[in-house]
């Protein structure tokens, strides 16, 4: 089964839509260079859209972690 997939039933999966941005202009990188006002939209834009990423994959950890203690405490309490 794939990492990604979080529901066995229906395949529910948050992170397929979820790409890994490249940099807007890698060659700038690592150098002293102004950028232009394209340029720095283009950056702000990459930035804004992995700070969404961020917040929806939080998002989805923190209802996944509450699942994963509503299964731990059944577990509990058929062991006992």
């Amino acid at each position: 089964m794939s990492e990604s997939i979080l529901c066995a039933n229906c395949g529910y999966t948050v992170t397929n839509d979820i790409q890994l941005p490249t940099p807007p202009v890698p060659d700038l990188l690592g150098r002293n260079y102004f950028v232009s006002e394209s340029q720095a939209q283009m950056i702000c834009d990459t930035i804004s859209a992995a700070q969404a990423d961020i917040s929806r994959l939080d998002g989805e950890i923190t209802r996944l972690n509450a699942v994963l203690d509503g299964l731990t405490l059944k577990r509990g309490a058929l062991q006992t």
